[in-house]
């Protein structure tokens, strides 16, 4: 079978302003990044912190908590942070290869995405920072 996978016009329409923003859009994701990752240091040694990483988009800032992650998601979200893991369930549940991946369940049960996206304001991101450093206070 061959599938067309070409672009309809409106689709077209919809994503050239995105490409010719992507450059800048890239910078702005790895800005917030290390801005995330420098203010999360002190947190390095009860948390997962993400490492600098030249080259990486940061399409997700993942943390990983030192147990399951649904308290940490629910005290971000109950100050306004939106906080989710960064998939919905791991893929092999979808194939019922549940238990023969036991590393990657494990960082699923424990991971949490923060927000990080372009237009993403300073002050969002410091509203993001203190939020994830008042959720250490009382869960780590």
């Amino acid at each position: 079978a061959r599938w067309n996978m070409n672009l309809s016009d409106w689709c077209a329409q919809l994503a050239l302003p995105q490409l010719q923003s992507h450059a800048e859009n890239l910078q702005q994701r790895r800005q917030i990044a290390g801005r995330y990752t420098e203010a999360f240091a002190d947190l390095r040694e009860k948390l997962e912190v993400p490492e600098p990483c030249p080259g990486h988009v940061w399409y997700r800032y993942v943390l990983l908590t030192p147990e399951a992650s649904e308290a940490w998601i629910e005290e971000l979200v109950s100050q306004g942070i939106e906080t989710k893991r960064p998939v919905y369930a791991p893929l092999q549940r979808t194939f019922g290869l549940s238990g023969r991946f036991p590393v990657a369940e494990d960082h699923w049960r424990r991971s949490l995405s923060l927000p990080i996206y372009p237009t993403l304001t300073e002050g969002e991101q410091e509203q993001v920072i203190e939020a994830v450093k008042r959720a250490a206070g009382r869960l780590l």
